[in-house]
């Protein structure tokens, strides 16, 4: 749209028509005119038709002008508004979410990666979940997840994976066979089970313990019961907690130390060793009764 020629056509369509419009002289007004000039106290200063016509038009003109200045400056004045709002639009499509919509997304990151991790863990693929654990920890250590005790003790244990393990880290700890047997994690798969006579989740994870040496230990498997009898109690104590539970597995009386290597911190937990290499840690509640075979058949 071009608004200033259409204004152009308007204005000289009114000013033709209102030259057509002007009223011309009859031969009495023509015989009067001559008249009124041939009269010497006659005034010629008044202006002939052309003249007032001429005079209009330059009004018309110039009001044109300043009509089409304004024009030019407002479509200048829109231009420039344009030109802000895109920087403005760039500025809200590149500017950082707050803080606060920041630290939910990373807390919902850190809530889908604990779920892979426990997956994980429960599967028996434990080197995978400390690789997870790992990427937690780099990208989502800020996050309120990342600081709550069941992420910092999954954390703690997943350490440990890959870690070698001699026998003389262990057998040099052990104080007293309370069912009798002998530590060899060096060849075969091994399992160490971490213990207290006082603890109710241990007593409700001996019957499941008794079923995997009976299943598994004709085939290979090693299962170790490890306890330190804190809270002062008693070998005698020990003793009788083992035979009301019926436990057929080497258990031993440990310093403390075989704990601390493989940062227990609650129990009952456990670790699993291949050729004296760990291959999982956790509790065995995370852990899938159909992961055994694979483990003995590796």
């Amino acid at each position: 749209m071009k608004p200033r020629s259409s204004l152009c056509c308007v204005v000289l369509s009114i000013g033709w028509l209102s030259f057509a419009c002007t009223p011309v002289p009859d031969a009495q007004n023509s015989t009067l005119a001559s008249e009124e000039s041939d009269d010497p106290s006659r005034d010629d200063s008044s202006a002939s038709p052309d003249t007032t016509t001429a005079q209009q038009l330059n009004e018309i003109q110039s009001a044109l002008d300043v009509q089409n200045s304004a024009i030019e400056e407002l479509r200048t004045l829109i231009q420039n508004q344009n030109t802000v709002l895109n920087e403005l639009k760039k500025r809200s499509a590149s500017r950082v979410p707050p803080k606060d919509i920041q630290s939910a997304g990373l807390e919902d990151e850190a809530r889908v990666l604990l779920k892979d991790i426990q997956g994980k863990i429960q599967s028996g693929d434990a080197r995978e979940a400390q690789k997870l654990m790992g990427r937690m920890a780099e990208k989502h250590s800020g996050t309120q997840l990342f600081k709550e005790k069941v992420v910092q003790d999954l954390k703690n244990e997943l350490e440990v994976v890959g870690n070698r393990v001699t026998n003389e880290d262990l057998r040099p700890h052990i104080d007293k066979w309370y069912v009798d047997g002998h530590i060899n994690v060096e060849s075969g798969l091994t399992l160490l089970v971490f213990w207290e006579r006082w603890c109710p989740h241990c007593k409700r994870e001996l019957p499941k313990l008794n079923q995997i040496h009976d299943r598994y230990a004709s085939r290979g498997l090693q299962l170790i019961g490890l306890t330190r009898m804190t809270r002062k109690g008693t070998d005698q104590e020990a003793m009788q907690f083992i035979q009301d539970y019926e436990v057929q597995y080497p258990t031993a009386k440990e310093n403390g130390a075989i704990a601390k290597l493989f940062r227990v911190r609650g129990i009952p937990t456990a670790a699993v060793l291949k050729d004296g290499v760990v291959i999982w840690r956790g509790n065995l509640t995370d852990l899938a009764d159909t992961i055994w075979p694979s483990w003995l058949e590796k």
